[in-house]
């Protein structure tokens, strides 16, 4: 089931949906998000344990999917993921690190962040960026886990699939960190594709990452 994206606020850290299934069932409870932890309320939860540190948290490009060469017309070096348990597949930056293995989750789930010792999305610094990809059935009260409140809503589509872009602002801990969540559901499943962003980055450069990687998005076969 979906990553849980509850309310958020400028005045408080995201209120989060979570449930843990259990076999075929799925139970709902809600959450804080923690700088321990974040949760999903299908898929389990997300606990942060603690990679190699990095020799120092340096701020990622503003422009991640630009090739190392200004001048080369080359496509920019991206990483792929394929789901092992879904099938799906998604492509990100090649300078971001899967974080997955220091994840307390279960299969169909990733975290890709924007460097190396950034596990949790309340650890971001300015310009960082933490994506989490959630997939799983949808659950009996809560579907997809849309969010509470945000304040845009769009229509799009995850590689044909019929979804919906929301945009939060004020999550984690500061007040201007944007949370962007694409949302659809295909074949009784719901995918979702949530970036949050450090208070560095703006608004448009954070739904310009998130595009691209919608773009690669993959449904399994």
């Amino acid at each position: 089931m979906p990553l849980p994206t509850g309310a958020t606020s400028a005045d408080t850290a995201v209120m989060l949906l979570n449930g843990a299934r259990r076999g075929a069932r799925s139970s709902v409870s809600v959450m804080l998000l923690t700088l321990a932890m974040f949760t999903s309320p299908a898929c389990g939860s997300f606990v942060a344990t603690s990679p190699a540190a990095s020799a120092s948290p340096a701020a990622v490009s503003p422009s991640p999917w630009q090739s190392s060469s200004p001048s080369s017309s080359a496509a920019p070096a991206v990483t792929v993921i394929t789901d092992s348990k879904y099938g799906y597949r998604f492509a990100y930056p090649a300078s971001w690190t899967d974080v997955t293995a220091f994840v307390d989750t279960v299969a169909g789930n990733h975290a890709i962040s924007s460097r190396a010792d950034l596990v949790n999305p309340t650890n971001l610094t300015a310009r960082d960026l933490y994506l989490v990809v959630v997939v799983g059935p949808p659950h009996a009260v809560v579907g997809c886990s849309e969010p509470v409140t945000f304040i845009e809503k769009t229509p799009t589509t995850l590689d044909g699939a019929s979804g919906t872009l929301y945009v939060r602002n004020g999550a984690q801990v500061a007040q201007n960190e944007w949370v962007l969540d694409v949302i659809a559901l295909r074949s009784d499943v719901c995918y979702q594709l949530q970036l949050q962003a450090g208070a560095g980055t703006t608004e448009a450069d954070a739904k310009a990452v998130l595009s691209r990687i919608q773009d690669s998005f993959r449904f399994g076969q």
